[in-house]
């Protein structure tokens, strides 16, 4: 994350960083120049997005950070957090609600101020053309863009594509959570484990199962008269 923010917000600093390399430093002009010739009006949208996105990932995983917060064994707990992930995932990058409705991704939304698109754009003009030179010598082009909507618009595409890989492999890790915990019900596996009945006796839940199996079976009343 720290990286894809750092060079959305720094994006003029970072031109006029390279351009200076270009001058100063023979052994890394071509470097500062191919990073330079990467800058075009796509990448720094689809940069910009990315930053969003790993922004919104992160506090994702920092939420299992906190000892007030979820464990990822707790499976309901954990679930939720899923869930809000995807909501505001679908509610920054997605053209359809979660319902199937139209909407407009909040990226691509001007009354978005706090997204890194919308800092992007207040920090660097896309709609200018932009050139540095030297002399005779051309350090730094970058044409005026036609239309910023239409180019976020693109990229948000392929950011999609990211963000459905991404759930599909968070959805998988909570399933097979889920399927876990039903390991100790694996009466097949316990047969074929050689494993002994006898040494669950000791075990809390053997005595639990003990105490509710009446109760299960033939009701309270059948627990209380035991007690008299």
């Amino acid at each position: 994350m720290s990286v894809t923010s750092t060079l959305t917000l720094n994006i003029r600093g970072m031109i006029m960083s390279l351009t200076e390399i270009q001058l100063r430093d023979s052994s890394l002009k071509s470097w500062a120049r191919g990073i330079l010739n990467l800058l075009t009006e796509e990448n720094l949208v689809l940069l910009a997005l990315l930053a969003e996105l790993s922004r919104t990932v992160s506090s994702y995983h920092h939420s299992f950070e906190s000892s007030r917060g979820s464990h990822p064994s707790c499976l309901a707990r954990s679930a939720q957090h899923f869930r809000a992930l995807s909501e505001e995932l679908n509610r920054l990058f997605s053209f359809r609600s979660m319902g199937g409705e139209l909407q407009e991704p909040l990226t691509l939304s001007p009354q978005f101020t706090a997204g890194f698109m919308q800092l992007l754009q207040s920090s660097y003009n896309l709609m200018v053309t932009e050139a540095v030179v030297h002399g005779k010598t051309m350090l730094f082009y970058r044409a005026k863009s036609k239309d910023v909507r239409r180019t976020i618009a693109a990229q948000l595409g392929k950011v999609n594509n990211i963000i459905r890989n991404y759930v599909e492999a968070v959805r998988c890790h909570h399933q097979m959570g889920i399927a876990e915990s039903y390991h100790p019900f694996d009466v097949a596996w316990w047969r074929e484990a050689g494993c002994d009945d006898k040494t669950l006796r000791g075990c809390p839940g053997h005595v639990l199962l003990g105490f509710l199996l009446p109760i299960l079976c033939f009701g309270p009343h059948v627990h209380s008269k035991g007690r008299r």
